[in-house]
C-alpha cells in the first residue's frame, strides 16, 4: 500500500520549481493519501532550488473530497483523517514558497479546501466544478474549516453561494468571481501555471522563513481554530 502510494503521489523538480503530482484516481483523503501528501510537501521544502510549488490532479479528479461512506461510518475515535487533513490545509496555507493549485477536474468538498490552501489558482475551462457540497450531504464545516473558508472566500456574495448554497462553479464562473486567477484550456494548464509562478518570483529572492512566517501572520485566527479543532479530536482518542 506504502509504494503505491508513492508512486500515485509524488513531486516532480523541473528547473527550479516543484509539481506536486496526485495520479490517485479521484484523489479522494484517506489517512493513507494525506500522510502522502504531507511526505512530499516535505520533499519539495528540502529541496532549495525550488522557487515555487503547483499541485496537479489526474484526468477527470483534481480532488472529490473524503471518502463520505467511510467517513460517516467511522466514530470520532477512529477517524484519523480529519484532524490530519485540517494539518495538511495549514501546511500549504503556511507553506515557505509561492503555491499554485492547477485545477486540471473536479474540485469537490475538501478537495476544493485542498485548492484554497493555495496562494493562486488556475483552472481549466473544458470540465470540472469547483464545489462545496455539503448542504447537499447534511454535514457542517467544522470551526478550523470555517475559519479557512472566511479568509479564503473573496466577497461574502461568494461564500453565500458556495457554502451555502453548495453552487458548483464553473472555471468562467470561478474566475469570474475571483476563487481562481486564471482559466485557460486544459493543454495550456501547467504551462499557464508555471509562467504564472515564473511572473511571480522572477527577480525575487524570496527567504522562505520570512514568507512562512508572514503567511502564519496573516492566518493567524485561521491557525488557531484549526488547532482549536484537532485539540477537539485528539482530546476523543
Amino acid at each position: 500500500m506504502e509504494d503505491d502510494m508513492r508512486s500515485r503521489i509524488f513531486a516532480e523538480f523541473v528547473e527550479d520549481y516543484a509539481i506536486l503530482r496526485m495520479n490517485n484516481g479521484e484523489n479522494r483523503f484517506t489517512i493513507e493519501s494525506v500522510n502522502r501528501l504531507n511526505e512530499v510537501l516535505d520533499e519539495i521544502i528540502s529541496n532549495q532550488r525550488v522557487k515555487f510549488l503547483i499541485t496537479v490532479g489526474s484526468g477527470k479528479y483534481f480532488s472529490n473530497g473524503f471518502v463520505i461512506e467511510r467517513l460517516l461510518s467511522e466514530s470520532v475515535e477512529d477517524n484519523k483523517v480529519v484532524p490530519e487533513h485540517h494539518r495538511l490545509l495549514m501546511k500549504l496555507l503556511t507553506f515557505p514558497l509561492p503555491t499554485i493549485a492547477a485545477i486540471n477536474g473536479h474540485a469537490y468538498a475538501g478537495g476544493a479546501l485542498l485548492a484554497l490552501a493555495h496562494d493562486y489558482r488556475i483552472m481549466q475551462t473544458s470540465r470540472g466544478w469547483f464545489c462545496l457540497p455539503e448542504i447537499r450531504l447534511r454535514l457542517f464545516f467544522l470551526a478550523g474549516y470555517r475559519a479557512f473558508l472566511r479568509a479564503k472566500m473573496p466577497s461574502p456574495r461568494v461564500a453565500l453561494d458556495s457554502i451555502i448554497m453548495g453552487k458548483k462553479f464553473t472555471a468562467e464562473q470561478a474566475f469570474e468571481v475571483g476563487l481562481v486567477e486564471g482559466m485557460c484550456t486544459p493543454d495550456k494548464l501547467l504551462s499557464t501555471a508555471i509562467q504564472y509562478g515564473r511572473n511571480m518570483v522572477e527577480g525575487e529572492n524570496y527567504d522562505r522563513d520570512h514568507m512562512q512566517q508572514m503567511k502564519a501572520n496573516l492566518y493567524e485566527h485561521v491557525i488557531k481554530a484549526v488547532n482549536e479543532t484537532i485539540g477537539s479530536f485528539t482530546a476523543k482518542l
